[in-house]
This record gives C-alpha cells, structure tokens and sequence, in this order.
C-alpha cells in the first residue's frame, strides 16, 4: 500500500468497492517478450506484414502480435508465461512457476536483451558502479533503488568480480542486468 493516502482508503474501503487501487497481475508471455525487446531498443515497431513463425520467436524482434499461434506451433517461451490455450478459445492460465525463473535466465532473448542494454548503459555511465545500477533500476523496474536494494547490487557486482580490486567488466554489468529481468517487479503489473 503505496502511497500518502492509502492507509486511510484501506480503512475506508478494505474490500476495493471503490475500487481505489488496482489488483497486481503477472504479465502475459507476449509482454515479458515485448519488454524484453523494447527495453534495449530491439523492438521493430513495424506494423504489418507475415506473421512469425514459431521457430524464430527467439531471434525476430517483431512484436509478439505477429507470433503465429496454432495448437502444433505454439512458441515455448510464451506459453511458459502463460501463454493463449489455442484448443481451449485463446483463454490463459495464471501462474507462478519455477520454470518461468529459468526461462527468463537463460534464454536468448534475455542473453540478448541483457548484452545490448548492458552496453547502452555502460556507454552512458561509464561503468561507474552506483549510476550503472540506478540506470538498470529504471529502465528495467521503471524506479530507482532503494538503499538496500543498492548494496545488495554493489555486493553481488563486487563477489561476480574476477578482480574486486578493478571495477566490474561488462560481462559482470550484464549478469546483474539478468538478474534484474528476473526481478518480480519486472513480469508484475501493478
């Protein structure tokens, strides 16, 4: 409960009968794939064409609209975050599972995702540790990081360090980029 006057709303209306503040929700697969192009500026915002086939899901920067969806050519990483039922009218499953962790760890959109916007923002704060982790807050989580959440980054930066003596390389700026994208801030819309 964010925000000045939410504790006096949440004894007004517990129930959200005035519907005062918005449920949370995960996003669909097609957002978590948008967001992973869009937010290192790979998305082609092209409107129109062929669709996508599903083999090519993992490389084509086209949004996720154009994905071609049938029972026998589903794209995994969509329905891993739960993606249309094409046999059941389009509907979808909510769900929070281990397997969507891992998927956003180690999948080529990710590895993509987190190199270009890791060398995005090491170009513009040159490798310079606090502003490389506040820049990665808002562009990944659209807010900056608090105290903790700071310390926490400069640890884990410091320990994937070859050298703790140098500053991180950007290998290491990209390891903290995906675990950002991993962060339940970024698959959440509040």
């Amino acid at each position: 409960m964010a925000g000045t006057g939410s504790k006096d709303n949440f004894k007004i209306d517990p129930d959200n009968k005035f519907l005062w503040r918005k449920p949370s929700r995960r996003m669909e697969g097609e957002i978590v794939r948008d967001n992973l192009l869009f937010i290192p500026g790979r998305l082609d915002s092209q409107l129109g064409g062929a669709d996508i086939d599903n083999t090519k899901a993992q490389d084509s920067r086209r949004k996720s609209i154009y994905l071609r969806h049938a029972h026998e050519k589903l794209v995994e990483f969509v329905q891993i975050f739960d993606g249309p039922s094409v046999s059941e009218c389009y509907m979808r499953e909510t769900s929070v599972q281990p397997h969507q962790a891992l998927a956003l760890a180690n999948s080529q959109l990710t590895f993509n995702a987190s190199k270009d916007l890791t060398t995005n923002i090491y170009q513009q704060t040159s490798g310079k540790v606090d502003a490389f982790i506040e820049e990665a807050f808002l562009h990944i989580l659209s807010r900056l990081p608090d105290r903790e959440e700071q310390k926490l980054c400069r640890d884990f930066l410091a320990d994937s360090a070859s050298d703790p003596n140098k500053l991180p390389t950007q290998m290491e700026f990209q390891k903290l980029i995906t675990v950002l994208f991993n962060h339940n801030d970024f698959v959440t819309i509040r």
